[in-house]
C-alpha cells in the first residue's frame, strides 16, 4: 500500500520495487492454484494480477502508462486495492462461511 502512495511520483524510481511486488503477487497466484479445493482465493489472486483489472497490476500499468497518477485518482484506487487485500487476508486468516461469502461476492462484482 506505501508503494500506491507514491504513485503522485514518477513512474520510472519506484520500476525496481513495482516488479518485485507483481513477481510476488504471481507467485502468490501459483501457490494458491496449485492448492485443493482453492478457486475463489485463486480467483481473487488471478484478479489482483490481472493487468486489465482495476486492482493491483492493472493500477501499475496505468501509473507506467502515464507516469504519475493523480492524488484523487490515487487514493480512490488504493481504496479498491486495500479492500481485495483485506477481503482476501481475512479469508485466508478464517475459512468461515461469512468470509468465503465476502471473497465470493468481491470477486463477482469485479470480473
Amino acid at each position: 500500500m506505501n508503494l500506491i502512495d507514491k504513485a503522485t511520483e514518477a513512474y520510472p524510481q519506484y520500476s525496481t520495487s513495482i516488479e518485485k511486488v507483481l513477481l510476488n503477487a504471481q507467485k502468490l497466484h501459483e501457490y494458491e492454484k496449485n492448492k485443493p479445493n482453492n478457486e475463489t482465493t485463486t480467483k481473487m489472486w488471478a484478479m489482483l494480477i490481472d493487468t486489465d483489472k482495476n486492482l493491483l497490476a492493472g493500477f501499475f500499468k496505468r501509473w507506467k502508462n502515464e507516469t504519475k497518477l493523480s492524488a484523487s485518482f490515487t487514493t480512490e484506487a488504493k481504496k479498491q486495492i486495500e479492500e481485495a487485500m483485506q477481503i482476501l487476508l481475512k479469508f485466508e486468516g478464517q475459512k468461515s462461511k461469512e468470509n468465503r461469502t465476502l471473497l465470493e461476492n468481491f470477486v463477482i462484482k469485479n470480473q
